[in-house]
């Protein structure tokens, strides 16, 4: 995700949107699956381990409530499997 409004956060992150209605959004399993496949592939690339420090929400950065209902720890844990079984399986 390019935040328009942060030139310095985008020089040192990598963000990934997820297209929803409302704050009331929750991604659905597979759709959870596919962000966490995704983000394999970007930290395999760079070489980040994945963690609470390393993957953050992006109320973390700016002032909002995106993303409301995204299940954060659940996604990390999504990830931190499909790492130990090469970003196959979920």
């Amino acid at each position: 995700m390019l935040d328009m409004d942060d030139w310095d956060i985008n020089q040192r992150s990598i963000g990934i949107e997820h297209s929803g209605v409302g704050e009331h959004y929750v991604p659905t399993e597979p759709q959870l699956v596919a962000s966490a496949r995704l983000a394999v592939d970007i930290c395999v690339r760079y070489g980040i381990t994945p963690n609470s420090l390393t993957i953050r929400p992006h109320r973390d950065f700016r002032a909002t409530r995106c993303p409301a209902n995204f299940p954060m720890e659940r996604f990390v844990g999504i990830l931190q499997g499909l790492m130990l079984c090469g970003g196959t399986h979920a």
